[in-house]
């Protein structure tokens, strides 16, 4: 196209020149034989730029046939497809979501299987953990309830293996984390006014026996709880 205008700027092209893409959009091709007149500059591609057609002589498109018709929306489907789904890894699914593979590598199904096969090993290995510890004689239980989940202690207790119960107390939060949730109370029957007069956590350790007899207490509980 030697002597094409080459154009810079969309709003300097006239209306009668548009590119193959506008033409579509109101069921227009060029006809046989036309040549664009014109250039629009394409920034992304500067040496592929946008060919112009003179509109009055572009001619109406062939309706498509169904076979056509069809072959487009399986191209669509296809590529939709390639775009946004992957294939699992694991167990093969290929209609898996690729924010899903990005995510966690395989599908949501194998993620769950192996969620809860790591969380079985997790509670087996925590059972014979705690039969290890529970068959040692000389070991203590602390148990404790709470304002909340995350909440502070409201009530402690500390047994022997024997049962013999070496400290219980009720504890008075200081009330950083906030008052006793429902669920909480709920679950121990403990409001805030059962333990406004009760000691805090350090004074209720240091309250009665709290180390079995002739053992030294070990203060890093204190320090910690």
């Amino acid at each position: 196209m030697p002597d094409a205008v080459h154009f810079t700027r969309w709003e300097d092209i006239p209306s009668h020149l548009q590119t193959r893409t506008q033409l579509a959009r109101q069921g227009l091709r060029p006809a046989r034989g036309q040549a664009p007149v014109a250039t629009m500059l394409n920034r992304l591609q500067p040496q592929a730029p946008y060919a112009l057609y003179e509109s009055g002589q572009a001619i109406p498109k062939r309706p498509a046939t169904p076979a056509q018709c069809a072959a487009l929306a399986t191209a669509r489907d296809r590529a939709y497809a390639q775009r946004h789904y992957g294939t699992c890894p694991m167990c093969g699914d290929t209609e898996v979501w690729r924010d899903a593979l990005a995510r966690w590598g395989q599908c949501g199904a194998c993620q769950e299987k192996e969620e809860l096969a790591q969380r079985d090993a997790d509670r087996a290995d925590a059972v014979a953990w705690a039969r290890t510890v529970l068959a040692d004689p000389q070991a203590m239980v602390l148990d404790t309830e709470t304002t909340d989940l995350y909440g502070e202690v409201i009530e402690i207790a500390v047994l022997t293996m024997a049962g013999e119960v070496l400290l219980e107390s009720l504890v008075c939060p200081t009330g950083g984390l906030g008052p006793s949730s429902p669920v909480a109370t709920e679950v121990h029957g403990l409001t805030m006014a059962d333990v406004a007069e009760a000691p805090h956590v350090c004074p209720a350790l240091r309250s009665g026996r709290s180390h079995p007899p002739g053992r030294e207490p070990d203060r890093r509980v204190e320090q910690h709880v």
